[in-house]
């Protein structure tokens, strides 16, 4: 397939009956018999993918070049969210900054492979290439154009960083053959190492055993976090105790103010219970001043 500022051809496959016969090369944007047409690549894939771009260092995922292969490969297309609507009006106000074009592609492409964004992200970072488009941070362009907190920017750039440096042959897995980490998962083990290595508290077997797991068995984030998180990152009781009092006056607080409106208990119950809560918040509220 050729550049797509030409018009490209692609040569389909298709069964037919019991055999398979081959169309000729077709224009993907005008099919010439559309009682044989194929669906073109657009169809499966609606936003082209560069050839082209400085930031694009691997091949286009294989899910997309199955659209090419199997015509009958179901088309990818999910009900489209207002954030994605914004993103897809971007990405044709800026048609003409393929690398801007590109940031904005990977965003929407994020929750199927997180890589390719994380790279993108890391190239703008370590260029600043956002000051070109006329933004003062980071911060503000991942926000105001990408949709994207700025934690979740520092996620996937350190997951991605951490993998370029640790990890590598994580980046060359094919995400639809084997099994690709989750950008939380990455990032927690990430911050285990860094913390590991400042304050050595966690045995080398722990580590490799948190490693593996994260790594190479594709053992869910949440899962890890409540085997290992404990002896990772570890609390004192004092901070423990403070997080406790938050969320009791938190959740007495919510307890309280859905009394006051809900007309499914009884009023004479949700009073009594009402007057505990004020009590009980009154309590925290002392012992914190005391603290």
């Amino acid at each position: 397939m050729e550049g797509l500022g030409g018009r490209s051809t692609v040569a389909f496959t298709t069964a037919v009956g019991s055999g398979a016969s081959r169309l000729g090369p077709r224009s993907i944007f005008s099919p010439q018999d559309k009682s044989t047409y194929v669906p073109s690549p657009q169809a499966c894939f609606p936003h082209p993918l560069p050839t082209c771009s400085p930031l694009l260092h691997t091949p286009p995922p294989r899910w997309a070049l199955a659209c090419l292969r199997y015509p009958s490969y179901p088309k990818l297309q999910m009900d489209q969210t207002n954030v994605d609507r914004a993103l897809e009006a971007l990405e044709e106000q800026f048609a003409d900054d393929p690398e801007r074009v590109e940031l904005l592609r990977r965003t929407r492409r994020f929750k199927s492979s997180w890589l390719q964004l994380g790279e993108a992200l890391s190239e703008i970072k370590r260029g600043k290439t956002w000051e070109r488009w006329g933004y003062d941070s980071l911060e503000s362009y991942a926000k105001a154009e990408l949709k994207l907190r700025m934690d979740t920017v520092e996620k996937l750039t350190g997951s991605y960083m951490f993998l370029h440096k640790s990890a590598p042959e994580v980046l060359r897995r094919d995400p639809l053959a084997g099994h690709l980490p989750s950008y939380q998962a990455i990032d927690f083990l990430r911050r285990a190492e860094e913390r590991n290595e400042v304050e050595p508290t966690v045995s080398e077997e722990t580590m490799g055993e948190v490693r593996k797991k994260v790594l190479d068995e594709g053992v869910p984030m949440a899962t890890v976090a409540r085997l290992y998180k404990d002896s990772l990152f570890p609390v004192s009781d004092g901070d423990k105790m403070t997080k406790e009092r938050k969320d009791i006056k938190s959740a007495a607080t919510k307890l309280r103010d859905l009394l006051g409106e809900t007309k499914a208990v009884p009023r004479r119950v949700a009073a009594a219970l009402s007057d505990s809560l004020d009590e009980l918040l009154t309590e925290l509220a002392a012992e914190k001043k005391a603290a």
